[in-house]
């Protein structure tokens, strides 16, 4: 987003606004490493988290929800009628296509709750 938006969206939300960028900025490095010391296993990287989110919908198998995400981060338990939301690959609110395609009344997110994936997968 260009500085000059940001400064309207922080004044539109009534925020306090930045000072003009500096043109050249200096630059302290105060540390070697980001992790001086990661231990004797060593650091591994988390592909998935293993979170998930659900909520138990009554609507059409339309499955518009899983077809419009652009991560697959949904699924659905066809035996409950659970939809089932990996946290880690949703963009949550910055994408929100499954709200959108989905009647209002039927995919409301302020009834999901978290899980163990263990309960429905």
């Amino acid at each position: 987003m260009p500085f000059k938006m940001f400064q309207k969206y922080l004044k539109k939300k009534r925020l306090p606004g930045l000072g003009d960028p500096i043109d050249n900025p200096v630059i302290e490095k105060r540390v070697k490493k980001d992790i001086p010391i990661p231990g004797e296993e060593g650091l591994h990287i988390l592909e998935r988290t293993r979170t998930y989110m659900t909520m138990v919908v009554d609507c059409p198998e339309c499955k518009k929800c899983i077809r419009v995400c652009p991560n697959d981060a949904i699924t659905i338990n066809e035996e409950n009628r659970a939809i089932i939301i990996a946290t880690d690959l949703c963009e949550g609110a910055h994408c929100q296509r499954c709200l959108k395609a989905c009647p209002p009344d039927k995919f409301d997110w302020k009834t999901l709750r978290v899980f163990k994936p263990e309960q429905y997968l």
